[in-house]
């Protein structure tokens, strides 16, 4: 079993941070669809990994809710869609701060 938790600078113990990919900033608008239920969902991405995005939208998604999200064309890449599950949805002072684990990897 791999523990997937960091240890903290210190090496005394973990810190908050347990993923094993590391985020990166991105800004844009994507659209999708949340497939229980075939309601649209736009997503304000604020940041992703291979594993999965977070952002904003504008309404309450459940956890375990399951989601696709339509990526567009960007410059010579080709769009793609990507499956994944809800893990977080909150509310924030811009509407419901939400993230989503792809089903699996990007680029795998």
């Amino acid at each position: 079993m791999f523990n997937l938790m960091k240890s903290d600078s210190t090496g005394s113990g973990p810190t908050d941070e347990r993923r094993l990919f590391p985020r990166r900033p991105i800004y844009g608008s994507i659209n999708g669809l949340v497939t229980s239920n075939h309601q649209p969902l736009q997503l304000e991405l604020r940041d992703w990994s291979v594993s999965g995005v977070g952002g904003y939208t504008n309404r309450m998604i459940h956890r375990g809710a399951s989601v696709t999200l339509s990526f567009p064309p960007d410059g010579f890449k080709k769009g793609f869609n990507a499956r994944g599950k809800v893990v977080r949805c909150e509310p924030s002072a811009t509407g419901y701060r939400i993230g989503i684990q792809f089903d699996h990897l990007l680029g795998t």
